[in-house]
């Protein structure tokens, strides 16, 4: 549990920033930025179908190969909350309140703190994308646009689908059985999985 406090503040600080499908993302996007000093930062820009400005980032450190982490900036319509849903509250028990916190910004800011503090010499890529919760704008924008995921395709054995969602082994952190899981969560098998426990 080293870097769980690392992980709670950067949750904390994405779940306080609107990136509901329907609005910008790039408060999010400059957040995450922040946090990657020593990755080579690919940031790509587009305007989904309402032109809305929205950015996906890939970022590599080390050399090829590795492990690669994806997740993703937006969030559902904050529907139903009766609490502020951009409070970033972490209450008595450690248990972080608002929006995205459980899907995605809390898998997100783990994905990217243990990426920042694995080895120098192991390398790790990070693929964030926007509009998952949607369209899926924001992977096909990295699988068509970003020179650095195409520079690390192989090495790093992930590459997005036309359709938006991964094709075969990057690790994507999401909260839907509290698994992490090798491949994508449409795929039914997994190689591995991986329960997280702890706060």
């Amino acid at each position: 549990m080293q870097h769980a406090d690392a992980v709670a503040r950067l949750a904390a600080d994405l779940v306080r920033l609107d990136s509901r499908s329907f609005v910008s993302n790039r408060a999010v996007a400059d957040r995450i930025a922040a946090e990657l000093e020593g990755f080579a930062l690919e940031r790509l820009d587009y305007a989904d179908a309402a032109g809305v400005a929205k950015q996906v980032i890939v970022a590599h450190r080390g050399p090829p190969g590795g492990v690669a982490l994806s997740g993703h900036m937006d969030t559902v319509p904050d529907t139903g909350w009766t609490d502020d849903p951009f409070s970033g509250r972490i209450d008595a028990e450690g248990v972080l309140h608002g929006l995205g916190a459980a899907d995605m910004k809390g898998p997100l800011a783990a994905c990217i703190v243990a990426a920042r503090t694995l080895p120098a010499h192991l390398p790790a890529t990070l693929l964030i994308t926007t509009d998952e919760e949607t369209t899926k704008m924001g992977a096909r924008r990295i699988a068509d646009h970003s020179a650095l995921a195409r520079r690390r395709r192989h090495a790093a054995s992930w590459w997005p689908s036309p359709r938006g969602c991964c094709r075969c082994a990057a690790t994507a952190a999401t909260s839907t059985s509290s698994q992490w899981r090798r491949g994508c969560r449409r795929i039914p098998r997994s190689a591995w999985a991986a329960t997280p426990t702890g706060r």
